[in-house]
């Protein structure tokens, strides 16, 4: 009998290299007696996990495997607790799971702060160490997900170009899960033992055992299918394969290069550069195109901002199916909400931080508005006062390498912010590197328009674009907005893409049905796309939140079974950022759901707006009038609600590219009237369910 090793993945990245190496160190170090299966996964991707990019994974069982005589620390399985005692452990090595971040850096370029490792890219410190404890945490949620078992993953870092003696030198010969490039198996399984104590019992007389065990998985070796496991790192090929035509659209759209012959080009990194744009204009998707532009063909890291959960997820989706790598040595595209970014500033500057539970300072009640906006004055203060300089910035950045520290910003519906927010962006990023996009008198967060060009002179400071082209709808959608948005009294007109001819605008009364759903995926299926790219809208009156015994808020669409019995399998982004493990659907075969204030900067190429009516009726209850004192009262309380809940409606309207529903609740609603006169005015465009 002997141990079997296999290596599943592509063979063609040069992890694979490593995972040969490893395999070989594997074979070198078992004999003729030991038993077992081991499996090496190389550039393994976690579709669905914020951190996706793995260099090695191994997992293995192995029947009977001893070590003899190692010293380390055990877990008592009485007492429950790790202990540390004077005598040496035999141990049976069960099972396991590890995952290695591999590092080509010479151990010149290597520096340690403390128990933080930081190597160099582009002259800066990158910190390896956070890096590699993400990572395994990354690990652990997608096999918890994909597998159902959660493992104990310890995590390494492998330098491959240093030898054991230049990292015992370098790290002072202190604890660590930092290999050398011609490290052993047992110097793996004994820097294992420090992160996944060995268990051991106490005999009959209080004395510990000989023998202790090592487990990643608390499982009977035979219920451990290591070929299941591995299998769930497929899911990112398969996903890739079938991923639906509008997906694959979208990204052959970003792979185009946006600078290339137009002025933007020169105006990168000496200009700040503006995306203008009513909804629908595409200038989301020019801002990821320019991320996506400068990172592929420019290696830059980018950093994109927005307030929008559903959009994170989606463009998350995005540059995991692009293939774009998330390392610290590398380009990457990121992205993530502006709550979250400046979460971290303020942390790293230590305002408003308190220490926590294992001493680590954090921000307490930041989601609060009131907390949020009186520490951003303290920043902004700070700044103002020259008491935040170029020193303190490159030290925030270097120690959040993976969420401040980037190349380039580029911000989602610029208006939509805080003044105070953009003066930190301006601080710590310079206006030259920011890219914006604009979108027109259409804010969700405030009611005043952001000014991010006050002060500049237009071309010599700022480029700024204007897009008034729809390039998302087809033709009979872009007249069905523009339509609604006269009935409604906006001065609103969106021009339609001449050869994007059809679409269609279905208006049903009362509930979604089964027949309705079905028509729609026929038609889905018909034009090559899969079930995620039909998208669903919802009020808030149909999400039911609730707290649970520690006080957090968790929340779900209160008709997902009713949905469920009609054939429509939901992904429920209405609850996702409170307990789904996935940042984004892994699914094709379901579609998303999310609540009305989350669908700005997404498409479907069906979208239902589900009980249109209740959402616009919880808008004009639920508006508060912000003031402002340079404005001129011209407007009426009741003008300036309407004006500002009307635009806000066009939002989700001019999220389809093919198929429009709206359902309606009540036939005695202002909304009920307008489309009904819209209806009339034109009956071959729009199909009318009653």
């Amino acid at each position: 009998m002997s141990v079997k090793i296999t290596i599943k993945g592509s063979q063609e990245t040069s992890e694979y290299a490593e995972a040969k190496k490893l395999k070989k160190t594997f074979e070198e170090y078992f004999n003729q007696n030991d038993n077992g299966e081991i499996i090496i996964i190389p550039s393994a991707t976690l579709y669905g996990q914020e951190i996706k990019d793995i260099d090695l994974i191994v997992i293995g069982k192995l029947k009977s495997h001893l070590i003899r005589n190692i010293h380390t620390k055990i877990y008592d399985t009485t007492l429950r607790e790790p202990v540390i005692i004077k005598e040496s452990k035999n141990i049976f090595v069960n099972n396991f799971c590890y995952v290695f971040e591999i590092k080509s850096h010479r151990a010149e370029s290597i520096t340690r702060e403390g128990l933080t490792l930081f190597v160099k890219y582009d002259n800066k410190k990158k910190d390896v160490t956070s890096q590699s404890e993400k990572q395994k945490y990354s690990l652990k949620s997608y096999l918890e997900e994909n597998t159902g078992k959660s493992p104990f993953i310890s995590n390494f870092i492998w330098f491959k170009n240093v030898s054991s003696e230049s990292l015992d030198y370098l790290t002072e010969n202190n604890l660590n899960n930092y290999l050398s490039s011609n490290f052993k198996i047992i110097d793996l399984f004994k820097k294992a033992f420090l992160q996944n104590f060995p268990r051991c019992a106490k005999d009959e007389n209080g004395m510990y055992k000989h023998f202790a065990s090592y487990d990643s998985y608390f499982l009977k070796n035979d219920d451990i299918d290591l070929e299941n496991q591995a299998k769930v790192f497929d899911i990112f090929l398969e996903n890739k394969k079938g991923m639906g035509s509008l997906t694959r659209d979208k990204i052959e759209r970003l792979n185009r290069k946006l600078f290339k012959n137009q002025n933007y080009a020169e105006d990168l990194g000496k200009k700040l550069i503006i995306f203008s744009g009513k909804a629908g204009t595409g200038k989301t998707t020019k801002l990821l195109n320019a991320a996506f532009d400068l990172a592929l063909n420019h290696q830059k890291r980018c950093l994109i901002l927005t307030y929008n959960h559903a959009l994170v997820s989606d463009i998350r989706r995005i540059i995991a199916l692009q293939g774009i790598p998330d390392g610290i040595d590398s380009h990457t595209v990121k992205i993530s909400t502006l709550h979250k970014f400046f979460k971290d500033v303020l942390e790293g500057f230590n305002i408003g931080t308190k220490p926590n539970e294992v001493g680590d300072v954090e921000l307490d009640n930041y989601l609060d508005d009131e907390i949020y906006y009186k520490l951003l004055n303290e920043l902004v203060d700070f700044i103002d006062e020259g008491l935040i300089d170029e020193e303190e910035i490159t030290n925030l950045m270097k120690s959040n390498y993976d969420t401040i520290d980037f190349e380039y910003l580029l911000v989602d519906e610029c208006q939509d912010w805080d003044e105070r927010e953009k003066v930190v962006l301006y601080k710590l990023f310079g206006q030259h590197n920011i890219i914006l996009a604009e979108g027109s008198d259409q804010l969700i967060r405030t009611k005043l328009n952001c000014n991010w060009t006050y002060g500049m002179r237009p071309r010599r400071d700022f480029n700024k674009t204007y897009e008034n082209k729809s390039l998302r709808q087809k033709k009979s959608i872009v007249w069905f907005i523009n339509k609604y948005a006269e009935k409604v009294g906006l001065n609103w007109l969106l021009e339609p893409k001449e050869e994007m001819n059809g679409g269609r605008i279905i208006i049903k009364i009362g509930d979604y049905t089964n027949e309705l759903h079905n028509e729609l995926l026929t038609d889905l299926y018909k034009n090559n796309n899969v079930p995620y790219d039909m998208l669903f809208f919802t009020p808030p009156n149909n999400v039911t939140k609730h707290k649970n015994d520690k006080g957090y808020t968790y929340s779900h669409f209160n008709k997902l079974e009713e949905f469920n019995m009609l054939g429509a399998k939901l992904w429920d982004g209405t609850s996702y950022q409170f307990r789904s493990k996935s940042q984004y659907p892994i699914d094709t075969n379901q579609h998303r759901i999310f609540q009305y204030d989350s669908c700005r900067g997404l498409e479907g190429w069906s979208v239902i707006c589900l009980d249109f009516d209740e959402f616009i009726r919880y808008k004009l209850e639920t508006y508060k009038e912000e003031k402002n004192e340079n404005e001129l009262a011209l407007e009426t309380f009741e003008q300036k609600r309407d004006r500002f809940i009307y635009l806000w409606s066009l939002i989700p309207l001019t999220r389809p590219i093919d198929t429009l529903v709206i359902t309606l609740k009540n036939k005695n609603s202002f909304i009920y009237d307008v489309m009904k006169n819209i209806y009339k005015e034109n009956e071959e465009i729009i199909s009318w369910l009653e």
